[in-house]
């Protein structure tokens, strides 16, 4: 084997060399032209260069263009007739139902109570009869199967207002920190102004929860056979008295019900029950249940696990509303049956200009009575029902084009 000679490896060294500098020289000389060539090209022409293959790529995308394939739909008058008679069957069935379910709910609505002179209250003030006791008969106009429901009633009473459905603390009521009062506007129903707790935190606080509707009723049956009366709220609980020592007794202690035929256990909604509304403990010289009606009352606000209180914290969105009071689950009311119900008149009317009045009713698969929703179905209905037959007449059917052969 010949070693290689020093001579030629020097000679392809330098062709190496002299290769690169000549790629060099070129390069330099091909930028140098494009440069000059550059130099009179305008900055959008350059900048077009520059993005040519993006701006290829977003010319050819329909989507970014703009150049989506649509359809324009064309209904001939047979595709609309026929949507309307779709409407139509749906929709007056769904409503002839929905309205004879609301027609089997019984309900009857008693003449209101709080211009009766033995329950009347007059003045809005410390010196006024509170808690006045009276009876109210009533005569039962229709046949009535358990459950029934017995509601409160009142008119003008607008639980819907802003400030009022706002003022209310949830982590008060939620028992995470029961001295938070600072949702609870104005500061009338965030601090006691009692005389003796001014300046003490409400438990509960707030513009719902201080206007409380605290009646108390309880009712007893005289059946028109004849027969035994029936107290429906006849046990120990149903005489207890809430001013008792001095108003010592808590409001919810001292409820009125009574199982089965005037029971409070299932008046709330369940979600509200176990989830919104816990029980909550006063705390000595920091909270009260005392504001300055309740004094006047000689009464404490309710615990905020009440179901009476959860009720009412469940605001309505309308000013005439009725709210579930108690339920009689076992026993039927005839008609022509007497219905006494005794009444201990708290809730004053005067300062909203309303009407309180009580009314008994019973439910159906959707609930309570609401003719409404019955009649707008049944009017959709019978309007598409309607416009298809006036589409039948004014505007007549496509004629299909005939062919008709020559010999």
């Amino acid at each position: 084997n010949k070693r290689p000679d020093k001579t030629h490896i020097m000679a392809d060294d330098s062709y190496n060399e002299d290769d690169e500098k000549y790629k060099e020289m070129a390069l330099d000389k091909q930028s140098s032209l494009i440069s000059v060539v550059d130099q009179e090209k305008s900055w959008a022409e350059l900048q077009s260069r520059l993005y040519s293959e993006e701006a290829e790529k977003i010319a050819d995308n329909l989507w970014m263009q703009m150049r989506c394939k649509t359809t324009t739909l064309t209904y001939s008058a047979n595709w609309v007739k026929c949507v309307y008679i779709i409407v139509a069957v749906v929709c007056i069935p769904i409503g002839v139902v929905t309205y004879n379910l609301s027609q089997s709910v019984v309900m009857q609505e008693f003449p209101a109570y709080d211009s009766v002179a033995e329950c009347a209250l007059n003045n809005f003030a410390g010196n006024e009869d509170w808690g006045r006791q009276c009876s109210v008969n009533y005569t039962i106009e229709y046949d009535f199967e358990p459950p029934i429901y017995f509601h409160y009633k009142l008119t003008h009473f607008f639980q819907n207002h802003r400030s009022y459905v706002k003022s209310r603390s949830e982590v008060q009521l939620h028992n995470e920190d029961v001295l938070d009062v600072r949702e609870c506007d104005p500061n009338q129903v965030r601090y006691s102004e009692t005389n003796t707790q001014r300046g003490y935190k409400m438990l509960p606080c707030g513009l719902i929860a201080n206007s409380f509707f605290n009646d108390k009723f309880k009712a007893k049956l005289f059946p028109v056979d004849g027969g035994d009366a029936i107290a429906f709220c006849g046990t120990a609980q149903c005489d207890k008295d809430e001013r008792a020592a001095g108003g010592g007794m808590q409001w919810s202690d001292a409820s009125w019900f009574a199982s089965p035929n005037w029971d409070k256990s299932a008046i709330a909604w369940k979600t509200d029950v176990e989830g919104k509304f816990q029980p909550t403990e006063q705390i000595a010289g920091v909270t009260t249940n005392i504001n300055q009606l309740q004094q006047w009352q000689n009464v404490t606000l309710p615990n905020t696990d009440d179901q009476d209180f959860i009720v009412w914290m469940r605001t309505a969105t309308v000013p005439t509303f009725s709210k579930l009071h108690r339920v009689i689950r076992e026993q039927p009311l005839r008609k022509g049956d007497k219905l006494q119900v005794t009444i201990r008149n708290y809730f004053h009317t005067s300062t909203f200009h309303g009407q309180k009045s009580l009314l008994i009713t019973t439910n159906s698969s959707l609930g309570g009575r609401n003719d409404v929703l019955g009649i707008i179905y049944m009017a959709i209905g019978s309007l598409a029902c309607l416009t298809a037959c006036l589409f039948r007449v004014f505007i007549p059917p496509e004629k299909l084009n005939t062919f008709h052969p020559m010999y």
